[in-house]
């Protein structure tokens, strides 16, 4: 093999495990959105849809009040609310941009949250898939 075959080689090692790392990163970047959202979701009371319009509600009102500031800081202020906190983190998983309570019941459904925990059951510590649904 000459150097530059070997060469050739390395770099199409690491093409592969660049898109591996990238692949990996979409879809733990799915997750942390989706228990963001289960979070938010968490907070509110009542039916499945009542839960999702508040939520979806707050999260508009949100990101036109006080998301700028938030994202500009780093961080909603110390004193803020659990609620204001957990949109935060909603709208930081999302680039900025509410959802509607129609997603929110997709995501937060009674069956979506059972398949959501099974998956985060199969997490190990090291945050690597065991032997789940992924």
């Amino acid at each position: 093999m000459t150097k530059a075959e070997r060469l050739r080689c390395i770099a199409e090692y690491h093409r592969v495990a660049a898109e591996n790392a990238e692949s990996e990163a979409k879809r733990v970047e799915a997750h942390e959105r989706r228990a963001a959202i289960a979070a938010g979701f968490a907070l509110y009371q009542g039916s499945t849809y009542a839960r999702a319009k508040a939520l979806s509600i707050d999260l508009m009102a949100y990101s036109t009040n006080g998301w700028l500031r938030d994202r500009d800081r780093g961080a909603p202020p110390t004193a803020a609310s659990l609620k204001r906190r957990m949109w935060f983190r909603v709208m930081r998983s999302r680039d900025g941009d509410p959802l509607g309570w129609r997603q929110i019941c997709a995501i937060c459904s009674p069956s979506a949250l059972r398949l959501q925990t099974y998956s985060c059951e199969s997490m190990d510590q090291t945050g690597d898939i065991g032997d789940g649904i992924f």
